[in-house]
């Protein structure tokens, strides 16, 4: 029973997103379902909904940092902080070494914005851009952007999805990203490596000459003093000032520059704040994955109350009899989001399927960052990556290209049996 009504909701899940209908009604859906199932199970309603805004609870900071994060993306753009940062950035550009580029590119902005989503119609358009007018392979450009703008979903200060994972292993944000920068040196260099050698063997026989200014208002400042928001950020991350303070420190700074910089009027600086400065970015631009988490949420407590993932959990007790304990999040990760067709919902259901695993919150997050954090963009119907996909004009085909995803937990995988290894060598010596 439990396993068809889960596959009823993978189901319904994936006809959303090939159909286009929003991932919130299948998410409805589905809350309706499991609430239904969970009355008749307990026959005691109060229980049941209390159950699920338990759920609720346990993001409610989340959902706030939600908020907040949409009007910094807003105003960086309103006050230059983000334009000014592209400019400088696409001076940089080498047709030798464009794919790396394109990669590297995007972790720095991605890193800076902490969204794909965003980085992906900002610094990715213009690299796909300048790749296309290059010559290079598309299928190539696009899985050297890919690689870069997930990033910063999982390893930037101003990340939901980093927010999202601190909140639900009740971690600390700061030492997650510490920890998570450095495991995240290796696999980037390797994936620039590996673009450099693509490069090299697929070689661009363009110019690339674009100017980036066509991506933002002809009436933009462009200063170096506009990259203060972005460096208040990193200050204050560095220091390990909580994200409350941090981005609305980074939010004043980017209304005050808004307002001298770039001419921008009090009414005008709020509405951009609240609904977005050139129809991007902005607190209404926040409202899908904010209802996607709120929904999402409800469902661990039903879930717990009703052991409605049993069958995927036996599964993932089999494993762990054999593998170490971050393969078998991998692997739960890839199960999850094949299912969930978004990045949220994998984060929320891995999270209850191997939390019993790890006796150390910051050690979860950590796994879930290098996991449930990227699997989504290897999964062609979900809308993590196939939003990103449409944005830049790539083909699907690109998926596979999008080597950082792939790197990242492979290197994991094979630090920990060198590890093993290791480990085994010194107790042989011993004896």
């Amino acid at each position: 029973m439990k396993t068809f009504v889960l596959a009823s909701f993978m189901a319904v899940l994936i006809l959303c997103t090939f159909s286009g209908v929003s991932l919130i009604v299948g998410l409805v859906f589905g809350l309706f379902l499991f609430l239904g199932i969970a009355l008749m199970q307990t026959h005691d309603p109060s229980l049941v909904f209390k159950s699920a805004f338990s759920g609720i609870l346990t993001v409610r900071k989340i959902l706030i940092l939600f908020v907040l994060a949409g009007a910094v993306s807003s105003l960086w753009r309103a006050s230059g902080t983000l334009p000014f940062l592209v400019m400088v950035a696409s001076r940089l550009i080498n047709p030798l070494v464009m794919l790396p580029l394109d990669f590297l590119l995007c972790v720095f902005a991605s890193f800076l914005t902490g969204t794909s989503f965003g980085t992906a119609a900002t610094m990715g358009v213009l690299a796909m851009v300048i790749s296309d007018s290059m010559g290079i392979n598309p299928v190539l450009s696009g899985g050297a952007i890919i690689s870069g703008i997930f990033f910063g979903d999982r390893a930037s200060p101003v990340s939901t999805t980093a927010m999202l994972i601190a909140g639900i292993t009740g971690s600390n944000l700061h030492r997650n990203l510490r920890r998570l920068w450095r495991e995240s040196f290796v696999p980037v260099v390797v994936t620039a490596l590996i673009y450099f050698i693509a490069g090299l063997l697929y070689p661009a026989t363009g110019d690339g000459v674009v100017d980036a200014s066509a991506l933002f208002p002809s009436w933009m400042v462009y200063s170096p003093v506009a990259s203060i928001p972005a460096v208040l950020i990193l200050l204050l991350s560095f220091f390990s000032v909580p994200m409350l303070p941090t981005l609305f420190a980074s939010i004043l700074s980017a209304a005050v520059l808004a307002f001298f910089l770039q001419g921008m009027d009090v009414l005008q600086i709020i509405r951009c704040a609240i609904s977005g400065f050139e129809s991007s970015g902005g607190v209404l631009s926040m409202a899908g994955v904010f209802w996607i988490v709120l929904i999402s949420s409800c469902y661990v407590g039903i879930f717990r109350l009703t052991d409605m993932l049993e069958p995927v959990e036996k599964a993932v007790s089999r494993m762990e009899r054999h593998l170490p304990r971050f393969i078998v999040t991998l692997v739960s990760s890839l199960i999850t989001a094949t299912a969930a067709c978004n990045q949220t919902l994998t984060i929320i259901l891995t999270k209850e399927l191997c939390a019993h695993m790890y006796d150390d919150g910051g050690e979860l997050a950590v796994d879930l960052g290098d996991s449930a954090a990227l699997v989504p963009a290897l999964i062609p119907w979900s809308i993590a990556v196939s939003t990103p996909i449409s944005s830049i004009g790539a083909p699907l085909l690109s998926i596979p290209f999008a080597f950082f995803l792939i790197v990242l937990p492979l290197c994991r995988i094979l630090s920990l049996f060198g590890r093993s290894r290791a480990h085994g060598a010194t107790r042989t010596s011993h004896a």
